[in-house]
Order: structure tokens, then C-alpha cells, then sequence
């Protein structure tokens, strides 16, 4: 059929043929005047949005206790899904790692790279969906010298391919201040486990002088090298 010069059955034909190449089915739509044209091709669909928050369970822990960060995230999308996605998080210098944990079956594997937590995600992780991580922390118990070290600011970032990347802070963690390690003691839960040495009684009745050496447990090998003062001599070697 011909209108106006317009081949109608024939350029149906052709969109016929194209069958599922095409995004909506073709519109052939013929008047007694002449002949419309109508392809309906919906709108790109929107990238998903982003959406993250960390908090953290104490912002004053005390010297030697536990805090944990939780870090929530969204696919805020009704029908695009985020792909790629990955949660990561540069754990501060100091506080020692507990644990990590996760919740809401989103997470499908997680990696500790030199303190740097990531967390990959259910790939494509389905739009709407809301998950949470979670990172527990040891404040230092005891250090070298007694200690008040700045306040902690950690943050969290999550990365898609498609829809780029968020990062939010926790408040800051200004801890109480870290008393000093007694010798021979352990450095306990942040971790703190220096190389110390003191002495006890320098030349006490009996003539002797007791020096304590504390040793690194945490370490894997090492060896200690003691050179003793001029016109000393070692009397006993304990462990």
C-alpha cells in the first residue's frame, strides 16, 4: 500500500524484520492524508544514587576497650541495579582489628590489604536493596610512654561501575589518654606491645643490678642483642 508516495507495507516489513534489535515495537500509523511514522524508544533509564552512613559505637572508649563502627549503604534505585559495588575502609593507625561482620546477605567476600578493609558486594547488588558492615576496633591498652593521641577520623567509601562513588565519616573517636606499658606486662588490646627495658635496684645489698628486658610477643622472629656495661658481669639469665 502507497500513501502520499510512502511505501507503508513495505517499511512495516522492514520493521518487522528487525524484531527484537528494537527497543519498543514499531507504530504504523496511516491517514487518509498521508502517512505518520511513530517509533516508540523509552527514555535512558536514570543511574541508581548512592547512599552511605557511619557511625561508631563510643566516640571516648577507654584505653584497652572494644568500639565498633557500623557502615550502612543503599542502591537507591526503583529499577537500575548498581553494579561493581564495594565498600572500603582504611582502618586508622593504632587501634587493632577485631573482627569484621556483615549483614543482609549482600556481602559475597572480604579482603584486609595492609588495613584496608573492602568488602565486594552481590553482584549486580539489586536496586533498593539496603545492607550493613560492621568493623570492631581495641583501643590501645598501653604504650611506650603515657600518651593522648589525636582523634580518629575514619571513613568509608562505596563504589560502583555504574553509578561512581560516596564517602561518609564517622564522628571522630578521641579516646581517654593511654597510661605507659608496665615492664613485663603485656601491651593488651590495641596492640601496643613495645621493646622495653628498665632495671630494678641499681646495686642493690646484694650487689647486683636486675634489668628486665620485655620482648615483642607479637612478632614473628627476631633476635636481642645486649652488650653490658664495662666492668659488669652477668650473673643469671632468666626467661
Amino acid at each position: 500500500m502507497s500513501l502520499n508516495g510512502c511505501d507503508v507495507g513495505g517499511l512495516g516489513r522492514r520493521l518487522s524484520a528487525l524484531g527484537g534489535r528494537l527497543v519498543a515495537a514499531a507504530t504504523v500509523l496511516a491517514v487518509s492524508f498521508g502517512a505518520i511514522v511513530s517509533v516508540g524508544v523509552p527514555a535512558a533509564s536514570a543511574a541508581p544514587s548512592l547512599v552511605i552512613d557511619k557511625r561508631v559505637s563510643t566516640t571516648t572508649p577507654a584505653a584497652g576497650a572494644n568500639f565498633t563502627y557500623t557502615i550502612r549503604f543503599r542502591c537507591a534505585s526503583t529499577f537500575e541495579s548498581c553494579t561493581g559495588a564495594t565498600i572500603t575502609d582504611a582502618l586508622p593507625a593504632g587501634p587493632a582489628l577485631v573482627s569484621n561482620s556483615a549483614a543482609g546477605g549482600l556481602v559475597a567476600s572480604v579482603n584486609n590489604s595492609n588495613g584496608t578493609l573492602t568488602w565486594t558486594l552481590k553482584d549486580p547488588l539489586p536496586a533498593g536493596s539496603t545492607g550493613l558492615v560492621t568493623v570492631t576496633l581495641a583501643y590501645p591498652a598501653c604504650s611506650t610512654t603515657p600518651s593522648d593521641p589525636p582523634a580518629i577520623i575514619n571513613r568509608a567509601t562505596f563504589s560502583t561501575t555504574n553509578a561512581g562513588s560516596v564517602t561518609a565519616a564517622a564522628p571522630a573517636v578521641d579516646g581517654q589518654p593511654i597510661p605507659a606499658c608496665p615492664i613485663g606486662g603485656g601491651g593488651g588490646g590495641g596492640g601496643a606491645d613495645p621493646f622495653a627495658k628498665a632495671a630494678n635496684g641499681l646495686g642493690d645489698s646484694s650487689g647486683f643490678t636486675q634489668w628486665y628486658i620485655r620482648l615483642p610477643v607479637q612478632a614473628a622472629a627476631y633476635t636481642v642483642e645486649d652488650v653490658l656495661p664495662a666492668g659488669q658481669q652477668l650473673h643469671a639469665l632468666r626467661s
